[in-house]
């Protein structure tokens, strides 16, 4: 299918105003700011605007290649969903729609005068979706990076060689500014069937510090999470609690300056894969190779091998045990079960792999 209009509007380079609609979370979102690196380099004049939830406007903080950042609640009600899609009516010459549902479907129906997204399957319920859209892109597996840059393919461009995820930024307090070698860890996901054990975390602290390094503990502000995060800090360890204090902007910037980070398959482990510090992550039941972290320079994803080997992408460093229940929640397939692959991964696989990267000596 082509569009003659667009690849009018292509060859004249008056692509003016560009609009990506994003309606996942935190992790998913700022992956697709990758599209907004690529978006500057082929329209380098146009205005990109994302539209995400009002819950993670914070990841796309400070990313340069973003100009504006438009909100919406994750629920809202039918007559302001309505009311605000006709009041931004054909505001935008092109929409990248990087899901499928009906919702980011009308978004773009409603914002752009030309919609590129996913198909949005062949079933008889779907028929109508596919109206939304003037140009389908066929979802192909593979990382969420590689599957937001077709979508760009899809306008003639090229694919990238190596797409990646731009840093968020923003200014450091006070207290998150360390003038000793820091260690960042983010220990608690979003979801139990993510996690490694609590005692894990407390070993791994102390050998931190027995190596001369302050842990930084960063986390969203949630009551339980900041208490449980608590919990895992040994009774004098040298270590800095700043869940639920940091933006995500601020949260790259510590990032950014650490000696490493060490984190699960969460949406914060992408936040460091975009500041380029060596990076050793968790990996549960998740697909490595659709939700690994990816890194500037890559060119390849993680493998979803299921060996129980660790794999090695420049200064990233994955674990991930041999899982039974890979693509699952985890062992009960719910959100709060737990995972006996994490369980399974131990302190000394962590500290070689902490090693390996130079985080520790």
């Amino acid at each position: 299918m082509t569009i003659p209009s667009f690849e009018r509007r292509q060859e004249r380079r008056l692509m003016k105003k560009i609009h990506v609609i994003n309606f996942r979370y935190f992790g998913d979102a700022l992956i697709s700011a990758s599209l907004s690196v690529r978006i500057r380099e082929l329209w380098p004049d146009a205005h990109i605007t994302y539209l995400v939830f009002d819950s993670v406007e914070g990841v796309l903080e400070g990313i340069e290649t973003i100009d504006e950042i438009l909100t919406v609640p994750e629920r809202p009600g039918k007559w302001e969903q309505f009311r605000w899609m006709v009041a931004h009516w054909n505001n935008y010459d092109l929409a990248f729609v990087t899901q499928t549902g009906t919702r980011p479907g009308l978004y773009g129906f409603f914002m752009a005068q030309e919609r590129i997204g996913f198909t949005p399957g062949f079933s008889k319920r779907n028929w109508w979706k596919k109206m939304l859209l003037t140009k389908h892109v066929q979802e192909v597996p593979g990382p969420k990076i590689i599957q937001f840059d077709s979508l760009l393919t899809a306008t003639g461009a090229e694919p990238a060689k190596a797409p990646y995820v731009p840093q968020p930024h923003a200014q450091l307090p006070a207290e998150a500014c360390f003038d000793v070698p820091y260690v960042v860890v983010h220990a608690m996901p979003r979801f139990a069937y993510k996690a490694w054990a609590p005692h894990n975390w407390s070993a791994l602290i102390r050998r931190l510090n027995g190596a001369g390094l302050k842990v930084v503990l960063t986390g969203s502000g949630n009551i339980a999470e900041v208490e449980a995060i608590k919990a895992i800090v040994p009774d004098g360890a040298n270590a800095v609690i700043l869940a639920g204090k940091l933006s995500f902007g601020q949260t790259a910037e510590l990032i950014a300056h650490s000696q490493g980070f060490v984190g699960p398959d969460t949406g914060t482990t992408h936040v460091a894969s975009s500041t380029g510090v060596p990076i050793v992550t968790l990996f549960g039941p998740s697909n490595p190779n659709v939700w690994g972290p990816w890194v500037k320079g890559q060119t390849e994803p993680f493998k979803n091998t299921n060996d129980g080997m660790p794999q090695r992408m420049g200064n990233v460093i994955l674990l991930q045990k041999h899982c039974k229940c890979l693509g699952a929640m985890g062992c009960l397939n719910r959100r709060d079960s737990h995972s006996d692959c994490l369980n399974a991964l131990t302190m000394d696989e962590v500290w070689s792999a902490l090693k390996e990267l130079r985080i520790v000596p």
